[in-house]
């Protein structure tokens, strides 16, 4: 994910790049034109404003204009683009290509580098052998009162100002365009990183999903076959019970009925709950109702174990006779699970508090060492055990049970001093009184 993520950045930023860099250099080129275009045009409004102000026609104007300051030369060429006169008569002439020959506008161009020497035909006239920006400005000739052109009239100038000046226009450009990169690049990065995180969200949480699903299909089968387990382990059991009342007395044999007579237990318990389903036997139960059972099923386990359970209830709640077997089950996987963390000695509190708000909030409170943090990042997951030699399925399975009660098992907190759970009941399965 992390590599798909970083190459989609680069490529973002070389894509966006490319935008900023082919938008500026268009822009540049387009006002480089309108400069030359506002030179030639000055220029030529110069010219045709000195022509009338001083009553000069504008062919003889032009040609005294050679000694304006910045003017190299001037050719003067006529209407069809044929050379007249070049000033000074040592400046190379040559006649107008049909590209600029028939023009009726002012045109200006930049040569960045020209050597003067190839521009005059007498080497010793040439004041620099450095080369110079070259403003080339190639202005039409009209006479006063004709709307047609007579001729042409190009200026050779000196071109540093007008280089200076796009060098400037060229820094002021990439300012810009650096500042719009960096700052689409800074929003772009932000944006891909925001996104991809809550797509890395969303697949942990469609995995999640799926991984609940395959845990509820699995349950789902478990169930359709539960009634017919049951009946068949409780005549086993019937039959190991007599044989084991039967044989000689012995720790071996105290232990094994103890064993037989808790399974048999679990195995009654689940029987009823399916023969309640089964019937549509229904009847309601309070929160402290569920406690007291859950203390009196749990009765053998907390003496064996050396612990203390307390059970405390606030206020009033009833749950159907469904929903109630439901929440003991899960009450009874957490408290076992909390009695053998707890030290001999130690205290088990299992509390249930009726929320008007939530519905009913069970909670479930060891005095154990906590849980390993390595295991709180899959702590609900299948397959994911706190105890030597488990099966992980506990935990799983409650939630599971929760999230059909329309609850959710949460954990409260884990430290060293102990760990809480939460059971909290949603309001459509408890009628807070």
């Amino acid at each position: 994910m992390k590599h798909n993520l970083a190459l989609i950045i680069i490529g973002t930023l070389l894509t966006l790049a490319g935008v900023i860099g082919g938008v500026t250099w268009s822009l540049r080129l387009e006002i480089r034109e309108q400069l030359l275009s506002r030179e030639a045009a000055t220029l030529h409004a110069v010219a045709q404003h000195e022509a009338l102000f001083q009553g000069e026609a504008l062919i003889d104007l032009v040609l005294n204009m050679v000694e304006m300051e910045g003017v190299i030369g001037i050719r003067l060429f006529d209407e069809a683009g044929v050379l007249i006169e070049t000033l000074p008569d040592t400046l190379v002439g040559a006649d107008l290509n049909e590209r600029l020959a028939g023009g009726s506008e002012p045109m200006a161009e930049l040569h960045p580098e020209v050597l003067l020497d190839t521009i005059f035909a007498d080497p010793f006239s040439v004041l620099s052998l450095e080369p110079l920006p070259l403003l080339m400005v190639l202005l039409p000739i009209r006479s006063e009162g004709e709307s047609g052109i007579r001729g042409y009239a190009e200026f050779l100038m000196d071109g540093s100002p007008i280089e200076r000046a796009l060098a400037e226009l060229d820094r002021k450009l990439l300012g810009q365009a650096c500042t719009a990169f960096l700052g689409g690049a800074f929003l772009c990065i932000l944006i891909l990183a925001m996104s991809f995180r809550k797509l890395e969200r969303k697949n942990r949480d469609l995995a999640q999903a799926n991984r609940e699903l395959l845990l509820r299909a699995k349950t789902s089968a478990i169930g359709a076959i539960s009634s017919h387990l049951f009946h068949g382990l409780k005549n086993t059991l019937t039959g190991l019970e007599l044989a084991i009342n039967g044989a000689e007395e012995s720790t071996g044999h105290s232990d094994a009925r103890r064993s037989t007579d808790r399974l048999k237990q679990m195995v009654q318990e689940i029987l009823e709950v399916i023969q309640e389903e089964e019937f549509g036997i229904s009847y309601e139960l309070t929160g402290q109702e569920l406690l007291s059972v859950l203390q009196e099923k749990l009765k053998g386990a907390v003496t064996d174990a050396g612990v203390q359970l307390l059970a405390h209830s606030e206020g009033e709640c009833d749950f159907s006779n469904r929903d109630g077997n439901l929440i003991l089950l899960i009450l009874e996987n957490l408290v076992r699970n909390a009695i053998e963390v707890t030290p001999r000695g130690g205290t088990v509190q299992c509390r249930f508090i009726a929320d008007s708000a939530k519905g009913g909030i069970f909670t479930v409170t060891d005095s154990g060492p906590g849980i390993p943090a390595s295991r709180l990042e899959h702590l609900f997951e299948p397959g994911s055990s706190t105890k030597t030699g488990g099966s992980g399925l506990g935990l799983a399975i409650s939630r599971q049970l929760a999230r059909q009660l329309g609850g959710e098992l949460e954990l409260g907190y884990s430290h060293s001093r102990g760990t809480q759970f939460q059971l909290v009941v949603s309001k459509s399965s408890a009628d807070a009184d």
